[in-house]
């Protein structure tokens, strides 16, 4: 995917001047090694330079092609000719250009491999196959998404070198040579240049849609950034559009487990260049703040390509080959060598240290567009009011500091995540949508979304709605999240029976048995308990997750997205009433003293007039109408505190064979285990792949279970 950031320019004289100051901002006074792309970015530059107010000392840059057409240097076709002309503007002499014009038509006289072996010789010292690199790549990027000469479905083969020969341009000339990937990626900046309505489609397959197939939204420098310079008519709104992430909640379970890990890792992928992330808790913004960067910064794990990536950037940086990057290397970065990350102090980076600075670097990003606010569990209306103002008045600043020209921000999305108690969720949209957003008309895509469970009983979902309503919601704006939707282990069961028409057909009451869909978890909910006493296990997991995990294993199969959902509503609305006798919950030892522990130390916080009664553990066993299913026992169970954490859905056949299809915890990588006996054999087709690998395949293998008992009181 594409990472890095954009600017979007009002019209192309700003664009080009955007341009020239950056490239003037990169290079002033400094050894400065630049690609440059012919065309529109080159004439840009020409127009663009003379306004500069500052004009940049280019005494030390070096200027190479990015590609080149085999035509000779004085044909109007020829990049070099685009490029050399830039020497009018700036004071740059003959032998700052890089392939010289006497190389580039003596190498052409024999052919255009020729010069593409040249270019190689002369950029032997750079990556990918020597350590240098360039400080700076502009680029330009054509209506069908090629950039250099590196072509839509014209790729050059597999190419290690810095410099490749591309034969049957789908362009003419035919004969042409360019820079790889490989070298353009290598690069400490990338700048993309577009203008105009024409750029505005493949823009959006590169931002928005990220399709792998256009080659320019396969620049992703390895240890630098790619940024798009734009100017309004080719900048795709759809995606560009900023958008505040407002997180009520940005403290609880779920949150500290997964969500600022999900948050690092869109960040990191580029997803969120142009969002906000608005954090909001009870605590003092001072705590609050620091809780929640330091969160944020636990939960991160260097993944092993930002690891791979900060290595290859220190050995590029090692000019003399010791292993080490010391401070008079670290000058080509343009920046004070941080001493905070030479953690032995012996005043030079080794590998692992610059690989820690590469994802520091990563988390002061993302850092830097976040805020924190407090909100108090006061119940003062003026003081909530006043709260919710300085919430607004938060993301405002955000803007203005961040964003204040950008004319994408003008109108923001707005996405209201809802992480908080159930309870509270009509009062507090209620107040964003009367402080924060004020009255209709709001922006395109202004969202709220919340989770499970989505009222107590059916009477409370509707007086929910109509409230939300009341607030000045309506259903497009409202998204209900049910996250188990999207772990991997519910997406291999569906993938299996499409895989597996033969297990498939024996889908049905005549053959199975029993399906069960168990959640066990070794926390309790200490942590949690002022939440879990208004839901307990049963409305916390079992009549959402877990139904909604049921219905996958027992609807049949769908077509697409929306088809699931219309078969998975219908074979829960085949379902029997539960009878009492075939629910069994109950409480572990210890939770009422947490719930005391809580209420003691937090005084003025809710009170749910059941919680003492709240299961934290129950199995229900439920029964279809639907003929298909007759004979069948469906099992869903949930606890909490149990001594093991695991979650699957297990199909038994009445012949004994099992299918399990496990969702998290228990043995690693059994996503999908099998047990057949002798006595009844049965094809099997699947694609063993091991399961870190894509979540498409699937890993069958044999599931040895461990029997453990939990000590539990049946209520």
């Amino acid at each position: 995917s594409v990472c890095g950031s954009y600017f979007v320019a009002e019209s192309s004289g700003r664009l080009a001047d955007e341009l020239a100051s950056r490239v003037a901002a990169a290079g002033d006074g400094r050894k400065f090694r630049v690609a440059l792309s012919g065309g529109s970015a080159a004439r840009m530059l020409m127009d663009a330079v003379p306004r500069l107010a500052d004009p940049p000392n280019c005494e030390h840059w070096e200027i190479y092609l990015v590609d080149e057409r085999c035509v000779p240097t004085d044909h109007p076709s020829s990049n070099y000719k685009a490029i050399q002309q830039i020497a009018q503007v700036l004071p740059l002499r003959e032998n700052q250009f890089f392939p010289s014009k006497d190389q580039i038509d003596l190498a052409l006289e024999h052919s255009c491999a020729r010069l593409a072996n040249e270019y190689n010789q002369l950029l032997s010292d750079f990556v990918p196959t020597g350590s240098k690199r360039f400080d700076m790549v502009v680029l330009g990027v054509g209506e069908d998404g090629h950039t250099a000469s590196i072509f839509p479905n014209h790729h050059p083969p597999e190419d290690t070198r810095a410099v490749s020969h591309i034969q049957q341009s789908p362009k003419p000339p035919a004969d042409r040579v360019s820079l790889t990937m490989p070298a353009i990626n290598a690069a400490r900046s990338v700048l993309v240049v577009a203008s105009g309505t024409g750029k505005k489609s493949v823009l959006h397959k590169t931002l928005c849609t990220k399709d792998p197939l256009v080659p320019i939204a396969q620049v992703a420098p390895s240890s630098g950034e790619v940024t798009f310079l734009m100017d309004q008519p080719a900048a795709p709104e759809e995606c560009l559009r900023g958008q505040h992430f407002v997180w009520f909640g940005s403290r609880g379970a779920l949150a500290k487990k997964y969500s600022w890990r999900m948050l690092l890792q869109l960040h990191r992928k580029g997803s969120m260049k142009n969002a906000l992330v608005h954090a909001v808790g009870s605590d003092a913004v001072a705590k609050g703040t620091s809780f929640v960067s330091q969160l944020a910064t636990e939960k991160d794990a260097c993944p092993a390509k930002e690891e791979e990536a900060g290595r290859a950037h220190a050995m590029r940086l090692d000019s003399n080959g010791d292993g080490v990057v010391d401070a008079v290397e670290f000058e080509a970065e343009a920046e004070e060598f941080p001493q905070a990350y030479d953690l032995n102090a012996d005043g030079v980076l080794d590998l692992d240290e610059m690989a820690r600075r590469s994802c520091g670097v990563a988390i002061g990003r993302f850092l830097g567009r976040m805020s924190y606010s407090q909100l108090t569990r006061t119940k003062d209306p003026d003081e909530i009011r006043s709260q919710y103002h300085k919430l607004g008045a938060t993301m405002d600043g955000m803007v203005a500091e961040l964003h204040g020209h950008d004319s994408f921000w003008k109108s923001p999305r707005h996405l209201f995540y809802l992480s908080v108690p159930p309870s509270a969720y009509v009062a507090t949209i209620k107040m964003v949508t009367e402080v924060v957003l004020g009255p209709r008309p709001w922006a395109d895509g202004t969202t709220f979304l919340i989770e499970k469970p989505f009222g107590f009983d059916l009477a409370d979902v509707k007086d929910r709605q109509t409230k939300y309503q009341e607030a000045g919601l309506e259903e497009e704006d409202i998204w209900r999240l049910d996250h188990y939707l999207g772990k991997q282990g519910v997406r291999n069961l569906l993938e299996f029976r499409s895989l597996n028409p033969g297990w498939s057909s024996q889908w049905s009451g005549e053959f199975v048995e029993r399906i069960e869909v168990v959640v066990q978890e070794e926390e309790d909910v200490e942590d949690r308990v002022d939440y879990y006493g208004e839901t307990g296990a049963v409305r916390d997991m079992m009549v959402n997750h877990l139904m909604a995990v049921l219905a996958s294993a027992g609807m049949s199969l769908a077509n697409d997205p929306v088809d699931a959902g219309i078969k998975r509503a219908r074979f829960v609305g085949e379902l029997e009433p539960v009878r009492r006798e075939d629910l069994v919950v109950a409480q572990y030892d210890g939770y009422q003293d947490q719930l005391a522990a809580h209420h003691e130390l937090n005084p003025t916080a809710r009170k749910c007039q059941h919680a003492a009664m709240a299961p934290t553990a129950a199995l229900a066993t439920l029964r279809s109408k639907d003929p298909h299913w007759a004979g069948t026992e469906f099992v869903v169970a949930h606890g909490k505190a149990t001594d093991s954490r695991q979650a699957y859905t297990k199909v038994l056949f009445k012949d004994k064979s099992e299918i399990s299809f496990h969702i998290q915890g228990g043995p690693v990588e059994e996503y999908v285990a099998i047990k057949i006996p002798n006595t009844s054999p049965r094809p099997v087709s699947y694609t063993h792949l091991r399961a870190h690998e894509t979540p498409e395949h699937l890993v069958c293998r044999l599931l040895l279970e461990k029997k453990k008992t939990n000590k539990y009181n049946q209520m």
